[in-house]
């Protein structure tokens, strides 16, 4: 009886779908109900070429389960190739009785949906492009093998055809979410639901922010970054930093810079002072955790609370000095508080950065170079220098503040070649992986780039060989003349020079925008 229930009612839904789910609504006891409940999932599942005609039928029900179901089929139809054009499938929602804002939201994953398609179409085809030419040439004489070369070819062309389209629709399905958010007017409850299907990358939600235009649509796309940002270093959420914090450098750096933009994006927008806006987004975790950090023997007594509250302090003060690089040159004005208060942290949070740290810890290099990069651009040298001088630092931070300039290395020479060493060199009970020695390398870098025509630089190479022996079999053992020869070749010399031109290596290193910048190609 269940069979004929089924086959009656697949008919039903052609004939009279409003009808049928009417019955099934009001008359129908529970196993009916579920039998028809089945027969709708089967019909979704194995549409087919039939998915545009099944979906109509299923928006001519007026059901709300069928209005889902005819949704699935439309952004996400179970066939080959591209979908139908998001606008026409947004229009046949809203021609349905479905209001503008619950359209946009069982429209928004169409993005993610076309994205896998293209991805797996491309795939496919590669797929198919192996296997052509794994078979070689086309042979008369093995009428087999003709025969599977010819139906490869055929599925070629059609694999050809699919990423064609669905490149097309990959190319237009950005335009066509950002005109149905900028035409639907949406509650803040649908624009979460809407905001965790869209692409959650901050590169996608500034596209789409873009493309959007001014207006409600805009600001919950950037707004949304922010928000990503402030729980990913925790500025929502409850602040006795009890948990381990753990983020790593490339989520915090893209994370990161979107948020930064997002901010300079939204304080502009409505025409709000952008240092201000960045202050009230991070004050209360920077706050928290200064009162942490000023417990006496936190750091022996509550070791995680201690690390937390440093780590979770430094990226607010690294998200602030982010935003300060996103602020274009006529707006620098708006920044200089933030610039000078970030500063200020930056300092307080070095100062409590035990020596040596935990090399896991990324946000420590990472701020010591925003500090050192943010006083050059401020022009405050005296405050470089002082910095060098500063026993109070860690040696890593002080080195680097005296090797970025060269006449505070030149005056304070003894210094700056102490700071290399000890910076750089592996401390005691340090595990001697290649990821840890490259901080040497990078030091090695900045120092040779910044200092590389100043007699001060001559004294590094006894002190780099000493560095390299420290590393051990961490470091390849031609590292060891690596100091003589990027001094040689900032300084032009032959075949120095070329060999570090011609070392992909060094393709974004200071010594190579030094070389560049001297004269003659800066290309290998």
């Amino acid at each position: 009886m269940r069979h004929g229930l089924t086959f009656v009612a697949r008919l039903a839904l052609m004939i009279n779908s409003q009808t049928l789910m009417c019955w099934t609504r009001t008359t129908a006891d529970q196993g009916d109900r579920w039998a028809v409940i089945a027969m709708l999932e089967e019909q979704v599942l194995w549409s087919g070429n039939d998915a545009e005609r099944i979906a109509g039928a299923l928006l001519d029900a007026r059901d709300p389960l069928c209005t889902a179901l005819a949704a699935r089929l439309l952004v996400d139809p179970p066939i080959l190739g591209s979908v139908p054009p998001l606008a026409t499938s947004w229009n046949r929602l809203v021609a349905a009785g479905v209001s503008q804002e619950d359209a946009c939201w069982l429209c928004s994953p169409a993005i993610t949906v076309i994205d896998q398609r293209a991805r797996e179409g491309a795939a496919r085809f590669d797929q198919l492009q192996k296997r052509r030419m794994a078979l070689g040439e086309d042979r008369l004489d093995r009428s087999a093998l003709s025969a599977e070369i010819a139906r490869i070819e055929d599925q070629l062309v059609v694999a050809r055809a699919q990423q064609a389209e669905n490149d097309a629709a990959r190319t237009g399905s950005r335009p066509a979410v950002a005109d149905m958010l900028r035409r639907s007017v949406i509650s803040p409850e649908k624009w979460q639901l809407i905001l965790e299907e869209l692409p959650h990358t901050p590169a996608e939600r500034h596209a789409l922010a873009d493309a959007v235009g001014k207006g409600e649509a805009r600001r919950q796309l950037l707004s949304r970054i922010v928000s990503d940002l402030r729980v990913a270093i925790g500025t929502e959420t409850d602040q006795d930093f009890a948990d381990h914090f753990l983020l790593e450098q490339r989520k915090f750096q893209e994370i990161s810079s979107g948020a930064a933009l997002a901010t300079v994006a939204l304080a502009t927008d409505a025409n709000k002072n952008i240092g201000k806006a960045t202050s009230q987004a991070i004050f209360g975790l920077v706050g928290a955790a200064q009162k942490a950090l000023a417990e006496p023997f936190l750091r022996t007594r509550r070791f995680t609370r201690w690390r937390s509250a440093l780590s979770r302090h430094a990226c607010a003060v690294a998200f602030a000095f982010a935003v300060a690089e996103a602020v274009p040159e006529e707006r620098r004005a708006q920044i200089s508080r933030l610039v000078a208060t970030a500063l200020d942290h930056a300092r307080e949070i070095l100062r409590q950065t035990p020596e040596p740290f935990v090399a896991d810890e990324w946000w420590f290099q990472h701020l010591c170079i925003c500090t050192v990069r943010w006083l050059q651009i401020e022009n405050r040298h005296d405050e470089i220098e002082a910095m060098a001088k500063d026993i109070g630092l860690p040696a890593w931070a002080r080195s680097l503040a005296i090797w970025s300039n060269p006449a505070i290395a030149s005056r304070h020479t003894p210094l700056a070649l102490t700071l290399f060493g000890k910076a750089n060199a592996r401390w005691p009970g340090e595990t001697a992986t290649l990821a840890q020695s490259v901080r040497a390398v990078a030091a090695l870098d900045l120092a040779v780039g910044c200092c590389g025509t100043e007699a001060v630089i001559d004294g590094l190479t006894p002190i780099w060989r000493e560095i390299i022996v420290s590393w051990g079999t961490a470091v390849d053992t031609g590292w060891s003349v690596m100091a003589e020869r990027l001094i040689g070749a900032v300084r032009g010399d032959e075949p120095a020079r070329s060999q570090v031109l011609a070392d992909g290596r060094f393709d974004r290193s200071c010594c190579r925008s030094t070389i560049g910048s001297s004269g003659g190609p800066a290309t290998g």
